[in-house]
């Protein structure tokens, strides 16, 4: 596990103890962890699947505090067996919402990022907007898969949420950084995208779940809630 205060002396080894006070230490190491989260559609952003909640009257459920920037990967409601729910776009949720006929059983749900409180306040965390929107609340209603964003590390004791095989690219993503920064010199982070080194933890991460389970898709690919998940050879021409 790697912590604030050791990300810290990191930056001061290139900016040094009394550097311009304009860079900020904090800034530029959420900046690094920003920029390694983003650099690659990395498979340890995947986090366990979390139950969200229906807030009666609400258009709208709250994502994961850690979805930051993140990916959203599936929805699917608690209970599939009364409700269903189906992922679109925020123009198609404006249509749904205008209409005086909704289909029952059915939401419609889209990631939306809400606007600032105010021009001094930071853009707000990522949500999902409902539609219809939820007549009473409900525990644990929705079911979402997603990769984290990267979060803030608010003391020196915090430490970055990722493996430790990745702790070495944040340190040099960390240093290049502070250069830039110091000197707007981003070579180091340009020399670390095209890294054997990067490439190397890219196939590796690539390769953490090598079997993903049956092949979908098509006329034949049953349902969720079907026991069975081969293909139905009963119809003929298929083998016996």
């Amino acid at each position: 596990m790697i912590s604030k205060v050791e990300l810290e002396d990191h930056v001061t080894r290139i900016i040094g103890e009394s550097s311009d006070p304009r860079n900020d230490i904090s800034s530029i190491i959420d900046r690094a962890g920003r920029y390694l989260f983003s650099m690659h559609q990395w498979a340890w952003r995947k986090r366990p699947l979390v139950d969200l909640d229906f807030v009666a009257d609400q258009a709208w459920v709250d994502l994961p505090e850690d979805f930051g920037f993140g990916t959203l990967l599936s929805v699917t409601m608690t209970d599939e067996v009364s409700y269903g729910v189906e992922l679109t776009t925020l123009a198609d949720i404006a249509y749904l919402r205008g209409q005086t006929i909704t289909p029952s059983g059915l939401y419609h749900v889209a990631v939306a990022f809400p606007n600032q409180e105010t021009t001094e306040s930071p853009l707000r965390p990522a949500r999902l907007e409902v539609t219809p929107t939820p007549s009473s609340a409900n525990t644990g209603s929705v079911t979402v898969g997603y990769k984290a964003g990267w979060v803030p590390l608010a003391t020196g004791a915090s430490v970055a949420n990722i493996p430790g095989e990745v702790e070495f690219l944040l340190i040099q993503i960390v240093r290049g950084m502070a250069i830039w920064m110091e000197t707007n010199d981003r070579s180091h982070l340009d020399a670390i995208e095209t890294s054997p080194s990067l490439e190397r933890i890219k196939v590796s991460d690539g390769g953490i779940q090598t079997n993903s389970g049956q092949i979908g898709g098509g006329i034949l690919q049953p349902s969720y809630a079907s026991v069975d998940h081969n293909w139905n050879w009963t119809g003929g021409g298929g083998p016996p």
